[in-house]
C-alpha cells in the first residue's frame, strides 16, 4: 500500500464562516494550494503565496503554522500595512523519494480568523534506477528493490568474481587491505592472495545457502580479509562484543559473536540487508541482528569508498546495492527478517486555536459568528468521530462526515452566541483518543474586528509534537523560566519580540510548567512535549 510521509493524527483549526457586511473580504490569500512538483532529495526548493490586506485603515497581524518539518518558512509572523501585501515563501526539502503533504495555516486578528493551504511536493532520486520505488514502502519497496537489483544481473562465477575484487575492485594502487583488520598486503591475483594470507570473506556465510550461485559470488557482500580473522568470524552473527577472546585492528570475537572495526561495520550491515533482500534470509541468518545492523547502519553511513566500490561492482555485476546508494530506504522497511507489516498510525497533530483562530490572546468578534471546525486526518488508518461538544453557548449548525479515511476531512460548524466569553472550549471525540481546546476570543455586540491590545500571553501548540512551542505577546519584555516536571529549571530567557519561539527539543516527552513575568504580572502556563 502506498502512503505519505504523514503518519501525525488530526489537525483541528478554525475558520470564521459568518461576516458582517462590512468585514467581507477583509484579508485574502493569492492560492489555496502550493506544490512544488518533483524536487530532488536533500534540495531546497522554493514556492510561496501572497496574503492580502485589504482593509484601509488597519495593520493586519498574521501568525504562519505548518504541521510539517519537510516545509519551512523563513518566517512565522508578518504585519502587513493596509491595502498592501507581503508574500511568503515556504522551502521544501524531501528527504526520501516520496509524495510529501503538508498544512500551512494563516492567521490573522480580524474574521475569518484563519486559512488553510495545502503544500505538497514528491521527492525524487537522482538515478533513473530507482524511480520506480517511488513512494513504496515495507514489501512493496522489498519486492521493487529485488526486481531492480535482479534485473540485468550478471552473475560471474566464483572465480572471476575475485579475479575483480582482488585486481580492480579492492586494489589501491596494488595494494589490498583486509575489512576486518586493515592489515594491507600487495597482491592482484587469486594466487598472490593465498601467498599473502589472504582470502575472500562471505559477510552472509555461504554455508547457510549451500554454496549456491549466483549468492556464492554475489561481490556485494564479498570482502578481501586476512584469513586468520576470517576464520575468527566464521559463521557467527554480528554483534557487539564486551569481553573479546580475540581483538585485531578493532575488529573482535567472543562466545559465537563477531564485532567489525568500525569501518566495516555499516558496510557488513549493508550487505547482510542486501543478501536479505535480494535473496532471502537463509535460515534466519538475520534474526537477532537486525536492530544492531540498522544502527551500524545509522552510525556508520557510506564513505567514499564504499560509494566507489558499489560503482565497480556495477561495472561487472551490472546490479547495485541500494543500501549503499540509499541508506535511507532502511526507514521505509520496517523489517527485513520478516514480513514488513507497519502498524497504522493515529497520533494527533493540530494547529492550536491560540494559533489557528487567534495568533493574539484575545479577538474581539460580532455576535451569532459561526465558526467551523475542519477535522482532517492524516494518519493512516481511518478514523471515526463519535461525539462532539460544542461550547457554552453553542451548538451544532450542520451535519459531519462522522468516518474520516486518511486524507480526508469534515467541517463542524458551531453557532455562538453570548456577551463575553473567554476560554470556552469544546471537544472532539474519537475511537483513538479525543481533542480539547479552548475557543479563545471575546464577543462584542457591536463594532468590527480588531486587535485587542491588552497585554496577554498565549501559547501554541499544546501539546507540541516535535518540542517548539510559540508564545505570541503584546508586550516586548517577558521573562520566561521553564521547569521539568521535578521542578529543575531547563530554560531561563527574556523575550524581546511579540512572537517567540520556545525551543524544547532536546527535552524528553512529558509536562513542563514554564513561568512568565510580564510587565509585573506573573503566570504560569503547562506545557506538553509528546514527540
Amino acid at each position: 500500500m502506498k502512503k505519505s510521509l504523514n503518519l501525525a493524527g488530526i489537525i483541528v483549526f478554525f475558520i470564521s464562516q459568518t461576516l458582517v457586511a462590512q468585514n467581507l473580504q477583509k484579508w485574502s490569500v493569492s492560492s489555496k494550494s502550493v506544490n512544488f512538483g518533483s524536487v530532488l532529495v536533500n534540495q531546497n526548493s522554493n514556492q510561496g503565496f501572497w496574503i492580502y490586506n485589504h482593509d484601509q485603515s488597519e495593520i493586519l497581524k498574521a501568525v504562519i503554522s505548518l504541521s510539517d518539518t519537510f516545509v519551512k518558512t523563513t518566517s512565522n509572523y508578518a504585519n502587513i500595512p493596509p491595502m498592501d501585501s507581503v508574500f511568503i515563501q515556504l522551502t521544501f526539502k524531501a528527504v526520501y523519494n516520496i509524495r510529501y503533504n503538508s498544512l500551512v495555516v494563516v492567521s490573522v486578528n480580524r474574521l475569518p480568523g484563519s486559512i488553510a493551504i495545502t503544500a505538497t511536493g514528491d521527492g525524487k532520486y537522482a538515478e533513473a534506477y530507482y524511480n520506480s520505488t517511488f513512494n513504496l514502502w515495507d514489501e512493496e519497496l522489498k519486492s521493487e528493490l529485488k526486481k531492480i537489483t535482479g534485473q540485468g544481473y550478471v552473475s560471474l562465477g566464483y572465480n572471476t568474481a575475485r579475479d575483480y575484487m582482488y585486481g580492480t575492485i579492492d586494489n589501491k594502487s596494488g595494494w589490498v587491505s583486509c575489512a576486518y583488520t586493515g592489515r594491507k598486503a600487495q597482491f592482484a591475483t587469486r594466487s598472490d592472495a593465498t601467498a599473502n594470507n589472504f582470502n575472500c570473506e562471505h559477510t552472509w556465510p555461504q554455508s547457510m545457502f549451500s554454496s549456491n550461485e549466483p549468492m556464492k559470488s554475489d561481490i556485494h557482500h564479498l570482502y578481501s580479509t586476512d584469513e586468520t580473522a576470517n576464520g575468527k568470524r566464521d559463521n557467527d552473527p554480528f554483534g557487539v562484543v564486551t569481553s573479546p577472546t580475540w581483538s585485531v585492528g578493532g575488529s573482535k570475537s567472543a562466545g559465537g559473536v563477531f564485532e567489525p572495526r568500525d569501518e566495516q561495520k555499516g558496510n557488513a550491515a549493508r550487505s547482510i540487508f542486501y543478501m536479505a533482500m535480494r535473496y532471502q534470509n537463509y535460515t534466519g541468518f538475520l534474526n537477532g541482528q537486525e536492530a544492531i545492523l540498522r544502527t551500524w547502519n545509522k552510525q556508520f553511513p557510506p564513505d567514499q569508498t564504499a560509494i566507489d566500490r558499489n560503482n565497480a561492482i556495477f561495472g561487472y555485476q551490472k546490479n547495485r546495492n541500494p543500501f549503499v546508494d540509499h541508506p535511507d530506504y532502511l526507514d521505509r522497511i520496517l523489517s527485513l527478517s520478516s514480513t514488513s507489516t507497519r502498524p497504522l498510525i493515529y497520533n494527533y497533530w493540530y494547529a492550536g486555536i491560540s494559533t489557528a483562530l487567534s495568533p493574539w490572546p484575545v479577538i474581539k468578534r460580532n455576535i451569532k459568528d459561526t465558526l467551523e471546525v475542519i477535522v482532517y486526518n492524516k494518519g493512516t488508518g481511518a478514523i471515526n468521530i463519535n461525539t462532539i461538544t460544542p461550547p457554552l453557548n453553542g451548538k451544532l449548525v450542520s451535519s459531519y462526515t462522522s468516518q474520516l479515511n486518511p486524507g480526508n476531512y469534515t467541517i463542524i460548524k458551531f453557532s455562538e452566541e453570548g456577551d463575553i466569553a473567554m476560554g470556552k472550549t469544546y471537544e472532539v471525540k474519537t475511537d483513538k483518543g479525543s481533542y480539547t481546546d479552548s475557543l479563545r476570543f471575546e464577543i462584542q455586540s457591536t463594532g468590527s474586528v480588531s486587535f485587542n491590545s491588552v497585554q496577554t500571553l498565549s501559547w501554541y501548540p499544546i501539546p507540541s509534537y516535535n518540542g517548539l512551542f510559540y508564545l505570541n505577546s503584546n508586550s516586548t519584555s517577558v521573562k520566561v523560566k521553564v521547569c521539568n516536571a521535578q521542578g529543575q529549571i531547563v530554560l531561563f530567557t527574556e523575550l524581546r519580540s511579540e512572537l517567540n519561539e520556545i525551543d524544547l527539543t532536546s527535552m524528553p516527552n512529558g509536562i513542563y510548567f514554564v513561568e512568565t513575568l510580564q510587565a509585573n504580572h506573573r503566570n504560569w502556563q503547562k506545557l506538553v512535549v509528546q514527540k
